[in-house]
């Protein structure tokens, strides 16, 4: 994918979603679940799931989707197996999910 295309990726989520998308990087910027925060990353360095997750929103009906769309995410983006029992990431699901779900009733 291009950086032009990214960008208007972003542009039309920004759009649709207003501030959610830097809201849910934050998020997982904050659970640091792949330990990128304390190695002094940038704290847009989540942004690529955050982008991921809102461009699947629609998909999750409650908080187990979210789980799984976050396991998921994090797997392809990571290339790696996680384990959807992970605290850890469970965790920053149910933030993610309880944030977009407050965001998306106001």
């Amino acid at each position: 994918m291009t950086k032009e295309q990214i960008m208007k990726d972003e542009a039309l989520l920004r759009e649709r979603h207003g501030n959610l998308l830097n809201e849910v990087a934050a998020i997982m910027y904050r659970h640091d679940t792949e330990g990128l925060a304390k190695f002094g990353c940038p704290d847009d360095e989540y942004m690529p799931e955050a982008r991921r997750v809102l461009q699947e929103l629609e998909t999750v009906k409650n908080a187990e989707d979210m789980r799984g769309l976050v396991c998921r995410v994090f797997a392809e983006m990571f290339d790696e197996a996680l384990d959807a029992s992970n605290e850890q990431l469970r965790a920053l699901a149910d933030e993610v999910y309880a944030h977009v779900t407050s965001a998306t009733r106001r």
